[in-house]
């Protein structure tokens, strides 16, 4: 009770504060005796210089998402034309006129038409929650790990995969957290990288990690994988991981990355799969695929040189297994 009082007052509870003292007796004599005043009051304003320092570190880093990076290459998501970049705070349609602001305070652009009857599927509810993206990286997504790689190792294969290409941008779909688009963005060897996600919670972990680890070489943008908000032909790498399960539909997402895609341009993507019958796979709320129908579904939009290699996983996780999809448009 003792340290929300303090907490309110915007200081912390001093280590060697009696704990039988109450916050009523703070200017006590006895307490002002225990204490050392000049020891309080230097607490008490370095606790509000910190707050203001970091206030003005926020301000700066709003700088970071700059959408020049990105307006020649996004779209308006409500009639698909241009939009032209003002004074880097908002994007104005040239059609339909509709403005898209950019909220510094949460380091990303919506550019996503949400669902007018408020109906989401589960797989989206789930990583709507703050809960869930506050552990996606403290264990989530280490799911991957006991089902055949780490996620050091698969950023290594994504970028072992992208080197011969070059890729002068990239987006990273359904990026979650932002691990992958950091560590991508971190090789310096892509121009421009575009991490998309629907998840608001989940942009807002991405971009206070990406503060947090002084990586301002990507743009965060809120979009939904049905109706990417990305011009055609202008992407030279796509990567997509532990996402294809989660998509209500499949078939939509996909149609949308080949038309973002340039010709040649190169795809990774990881997803889970069933050993067992497709009914299974559609008794949950994910859609667990088998192999053939993951080199359907990307053949039957149009893919070439789609290569679905399945890693084994330790016996206990045989039901379910990971795959990693490489092909190119």
């Amino acid at each position: 009770m003792m340290k929300d009082r303090y907490a309110a007052f915007g200081f912390s509870v001093p280590k060697y504060a009696k704990h039988t003292c109450s916050f009523h007796n703070l200017c006590d004599k006895n307490t002002i005796r225990t204490w050392n005043r000049k020891r309080f009051f230097s607490l008490l304003v370095a606790n509000k210089r910190t707050s203001l320092v970091a206030r003005r570190v926020m301000d700066t880093t709003t700088s970071y998402v700059t959408l020049e990076r990105i307006a020649d290459l996004v779209i308006c998501p409500n009639c698909k034309n241009s939009l032209v970049s003002e004074n880097n705070r908002k994007l104005t349609c040239l059609c339909c006129r509709r403005i898209f602001f950019q909220d510094p305070s949460l380091g990303y652009l919506n550019l996503c038409i949400d669902n007018s009857s408020g109906y989401r599927p589960l797989q989206q509810e789930l990583f709507k929650n703050p809960v869930t993206s506050f552990l996606y990286e403290r264990g989530w997504r280490n799911n991957f790990q006991s089902m055949g790689y780490t996620l050091k190792e698969e950023v290594k294969l994504v970028t072992d995969y992208f080197h011969p290409k070059n890729p002068d941008v990239l987006v990273d779909l359904s990026c979650g957290t932002g691990y992958v688009t950091r560590k991508l963005a971190k090789t310096r060897k892509y121009s421009r990288i575009i991490g998309i996600d629907l998840s608001e919670n989940m942009l807002k972990e991405a971009y206070r990690r990406m503060l947090l680890e002084d990586c301002d070489l990507f743009t965060l943008i809120r979009a939904n994988v049905s109706c990417l908000p990305v011009k055609d032909n202008v992407v030279d790498a796509l990567y997509c991981g532990a996402a294809l399960h989660c998509w209500p539909k499949v078939q939509d997402g996909l149609a949308e990355m080949y038309r973002i895609l340039k010709p040649d341009a190169l795809v990774f993507a990881t997803t889970f799969i069933s050993n067992y019958s497709p009914a299974f796979s559609r008794c949950n709320a994910y859609r667990f695929f088998t192999k053939k129908e993951l080199e359907w579904l990307f053949k039957s939009r149009g893919f070439r040189q789609v290569n679905v290699q399945i890693l084994k996983s330790p016996s206990i996780m045989q039901f379910v297994q990971s795959a990693i999809i490489r092909c190119c448009k």
